[in-house]
């Protein structure tokens, strides 16, 4: 259909501290994303140089606000209604 509008399908990946997205969940996670037709696949990382975090509540929130802060500096480019915007409201005759 010429006219049709084709909608993105992102994937976002979120790792947690110390697990970064080319450990096994992520990665398998990262293809089978690929392997069912997700057009992109963002893989977030963080720099955290914090210790002893873990029981520490206060430590954990300061390092989450950190790394909200990272991951929305790194997902900033992205238009939510239609994935990246790289193919948004492009006519797909393929679909």
């Amino acid at each position: 259909m010429l006219n049709e509008v084709r909608r993105m399908k992102l994937a976002v990946l979120f790792p947690g501290i110390g697990y970064h997205c080319d450990k096994p969940i992520l990665y398998f996670a990262r293809e089978l994303a690929k392997q069912v037709g997700y057009d992109e696949v963002i893989n977030l990382s963080y720099i955290c140089k914090a210790d002893n975090i873990r029981g520490n509540d206060k430590k954990m929130r300061e390092v989450g606000e950190i790394l909200y802060v990272q991951a929305e500096s790194q997902l900033e480019h992205v238009d939510w209604h239609c994935g990246s915007g790289r193919v948004c409201d492009a006519p797909s005759d393929s679909m």
